[in-house]
């Protein structure tokens, strides 16, 4: 039996070398990579909203603004992982949740699944896990 374990809590995408190591000295060989952890269902449910003032400068835009930076938000854990040996057989594309009240958000949330497939498929990932679009 294979045994995924998610990077979810456990990976910072910015420092992800002691997390990765971390999985790898508890004997996991392979991960799945959560994709919303660039753009949670949060920042999808208020996308369009106007920001806060003291919101701090980010390294990368938003996700849900910018689907392009999935890639390179993630490239420094995708090395790690390579780096390390481990494998990642399975991604999971962000989401809405499904009690969402944004209609409006179809065509974004398409837009950001279709740069995660992308991904993924750079990766030779095999599995990509997508939510379906809420009613």
């Amino acid at each position: 039996m294979n045994v995924i374990c998610s990077t979810a809590g456990i990976v910072n995408p910015f420092r992800p070398v002691q997390g990765i190591m971390d999985m790898v000295n508890a004997g996991f060989q392979y991960i799945s990579m959560e994709l919303d952890m660039c753009c949670s269902s949060y920042e999808l449910e208020h996308f369009g909203e106007p920001k806060e003032e003291e919101e701090e400068e980010r390294e990368f835009l938003p996700i849900s603004e910018n689907p392009e930076e999935i890639k390179r938000f993630f490239d420094k854990m995708s090395a790690a992982c390579r780096d390390r040996g481990l494998n990642i057989p399975v991604m999971f594309a962000p989401y809405l949740p499904r009690d969402t009240k944004r209609a409006d958000m179809a065509e974004r949330l398409v837009m950001i699944q279709e740069e995660a497939i992308r991904y993924c498929g750079s990766l030779n990932c095999g599995y990509m896990v997508i939510r379906p679009l809420p009613s």
